[in-house]
């Protein structure tokens, strides 16, 4: 729909323009140039806030992600990198919407290797996409992890270690690494940080190694994760920055706050 308002706009925009051409009258070409540049400006601003809004379905529910400041959706610009996080993505998951920064996306679009310093993540659970929830059974969902925060890591490390191995092996097989490893040490909550009734947010800081022909790296990733209610849906937002000092831990919070009401606002 909105490919075909574009469309006839731009075709109108043209023959205004042969209008002006064919009758050449000055007063009548200044008063259509001032409205043939509105009606672009009107274009332009449309296709900017359309192209920064991926639009996902959930079953039968169409669900509107806006992008957060400075960040965009890669999926279609760079299959590869939307690969990479299918292949992180917890196996009871469906990956929905894969963001990054935009010198990301201009090292993407040279060809260079994407950094990460900063990156988000849209999730949903696999089981719950063709059902719908209320207030009441999303805070029912949620309640388990605003209590039990602080232990939520000793609860599921059994299953997520092994599941961190075989990602490894999967990430490693699709980049051509040679005796690539990735393992999560230590992870330190940080607390809750939003709690509405229709989205809970806590933080983490997680220690990552890696380790790749002999060569160790030690990193601290700062995970804020949020789950949110949209359009009767759950959602997992996940959004992750290189630690370095505290405002890294309260760019993930306030990032993570803004862009839960962006969405909230879009549906």
């Amino acid at each position: 729909m909105m490919d075909t308002i574009f469309g006839k706009t731009l075709i109108g925009l043209s023959m205004v323009v042969v209008a002006n051409l064919a009758i050449g009258m000055r007063e009548w070409m200044k008063r259509t140039y001032i409205v043939k540049l509105n009606f672009l400006i009107l274009v332009i601003s449309w296709n900017v806030i359309y192209s920064q809004t991926t639009t996902i379905s959930l079953g039968r529910t169409p669900i509107y992600l806006p992008a957060p400041a400075a960040f965009h959706e890669i999926s279609k610009i760079s299959p590869e990198s939307r690969e990479l996080a299918e292949l992180t993505t917890y196996e009871t998951n469906r990956l929905l919407a894969v963001y990054y920064s935009e010198s990301d996306l201009g090292r993407i679009l040279k060809n260079e290797e994407a950094e990460l310093n900063k990156y988000m993540l849209v999730q949903t659970m696999e089981s719950t996409v063709k059902k719908s929830f209320t207030k009441s059974q999303f805070q029912d969902f949620i309640e388990k992890g605003r209590n039990d925060q602080n232990k939520l890591w000793d609860q599921y490390k059994d299953k997520i270690v092994p599941w961190m191995e075989k990602s490894s092996e999967n990430i490693a097989n699709a980049q051509n690494f040679i005796n690539f490893d990735m393992k999560i040490g230590q992870v330190v909550p940080l607390g809750i940080f939003y709690d509405v009734p229709e989205a809970f947010s806590f933080a983490q800081l997680v220690k990552i190694t890696t380790s790749m022909d002999g060569v160790t790296n030690d990193s601290v990733l700062i995970c804020g994760s949020s789950f949110i209610l949209v359009n009767n849906k759950i959602l997992f937002v996940y959004v992750y920055s290189n630690f370095n000092n505290q405002d890294d831990i309260d760019w993930v919070r306030n990032i993570s706050k803004t862009w839960i009401k962006s969405i909230e606002i879009s549906n």
